[in-house]
Formats: C-alpha cells, structure tokens, sequence
C-alpha cells in the first residue's frame, strides 16, 4: 500500500524545515563564538632611544586581560614588535616606560579586530 500524496509532502517539507532551522542554528553559534576567538594582533612600540624596558597591559573593562614585559637590551632599538592574542573589543594599553632609571606611564586606546599594524608612538626620552 502507497502512502498518500499530502503525508509524504507534508514529511518532506518538516525534513526541509528542520535542515534549515539546523543550519541557521549552526550559522548563529559560529558568529557567536567568531566574535568571543581571540585574535593576534600586531602592535609595534615606537621606542625613546634610552628605553631599557617596557611594560604593557592590555586593559578591558578595567581588568588587564594581557600583559608583557620586555627588556630592551640594544640601547639603539628604534621599536619593539609585539603580537598579543585578543578578543574582539576596545582596549586601554597602558605602558610603562623605563628610560634613564625613570619609569614613564602612558596610556594609548586600541580596536580589535584591525587589519594594519598599531603603532604606538612611546615619544621621545624623557627629561629628568
């Protein structure tokens, strides 16, 4: 015996329902979870010329979700390349610079995602 016409549409057409309601789910979760992955991000220090070291924190929501410390050991080093792995958002980088036993803060706003290189420009050397 042959199933009627009307239960076999109406089967087919819940099948077609639920793939689609599926892949909607699929595309909802995967922009969700694109948004909270973590991205590198370049970020280049544009150096004093007596910078011994620095000391960076990448700040969201007044929680330093990233730090690093770098010692400069070439007094002559024009910048300092970094490549911290952030989530999507703004962020306060708040960098401390060590010149000439003088420890210079600054603060300096970012936005993640971004294609180019951030530069942050940490200015001249500091004058005691």
């Amino acid at each position: 015996m042959t199933e009627p016409i009307e239960s076999s549409t109406g089967g087919r057409l819940r099948r077609w329902l639920a793939l689609a309601v599926a892949v909607v789910g699929c595309l909802f979760v995967g922009d969700r979870l694109n948004r909270a992955w973590p991205r590198a991000v370049d970020v280049r220090f544009d150096l004093a010329p007596s910078t011994q070291a620095l000391a960076v924190d990448y700040v969201q929501g007044g929680d330093a979700i990233k730090s690093a410390r770098f010692d400069v050991t070439s007094g002559d080093q024009a910048s300092l390349d970094h490549r911290p792995k952030l989530v999507p958002g703004h962020y306060e980088v708040q960098v401390t610079s060590y010149c000439d036993g003088l420890a210079v803060p600054s603060q300096h706003w970012i936005e993640v995602p971004t294609q180019d290189t951030i530069v942050i420009d940490l200015g001249p050397a500091p004058t005691p």
